[in-house]
């Protein structure tokens, strides 16, 4: 019996899956949404957008700084940063099920990554947008402090500072979009009120 066959209506994940034996190759597919990836040999994946995804999920979570080697459209390979970590994450496309599927998956031999170059001004806007938009004067220093304490990464204060400007770009664009909406909508009221 092949890994994954035995509880194909759920996965490992306990997410209801929808997908029958067959396409899958009695395989488990990988949920994108989940807050730690659990990878295991085998896995199927849908597209390549899934597979990167999951493996940022899983350098951000695990405190390890991964470099993405091979990343075309029917394979990808991950490699630990630190020398010596002999951690290896190869997905490739499987002819057989017409999908993704992780080939090689080797453990992390090294510790926790203090730096992290998958934690990117993007991650950080989404995941602290709430807070800076409710704070959008919260200091640099203390954004810092918080992310390492949450995460477990230190990040450069530039990164936070692009991460805030992102989402206070966007907040503010709003109010200039609207802004800009005022003039149409006086000159409909002028058309439709001449008097």
């Amino acid at each position: 019996m092949e890994k994954g066959n035995e509880n194909m209506g759920k996965g490992k994940h306990g997410i209801e899956n929808g997908r029958d034996e067959e396409a899958t190759g009695g395989f488990e597919e990988v949920n994108g949404e989940e807050d730690k990836p659990f990878f295991e040999l085998g896995m199927v994946f849908t597209n390549i957008r899934e597979v990167r995804a999951a493996a940022n999920k899983h350098s951000i979570t695990e405190c390890k700084d991964l470099k993405f080697k091979k990343n075309e459209a029917k394979r990808f390979r991950a490699v630990c940063r630190f020398k010596g970590c002999q951690f290896l994450f190869f997905v490739s496309y499987d002819r057989s099920i017409n999908r993704l599927q992780l080939k090689t998956l080797t453990e992390h031999t090294c510790s926790q990554h203090w730096r992290n170059s998958r934690v990117r001004a993007e991650f950080i806007a989404m995941k602290y947008k709430r807070t800076i938009r409710c704070n959008p004067r919260w200091k640099l220093r203390e954004m810092r402090a918080t992310i390492r304490e949450d995460i477990g990464t230190d990040v450069y204060q530039s990164i936070c500072a692009r991460a805030k400007k992102l989402v206070l770009q966007k907040t503010q664009g709003c109010y200039v979009d609207e802004f800009g909406l005022l003039w149409t909508y006086a000159e409909e009221m002028r058309k439709a009120d001449p008097g």
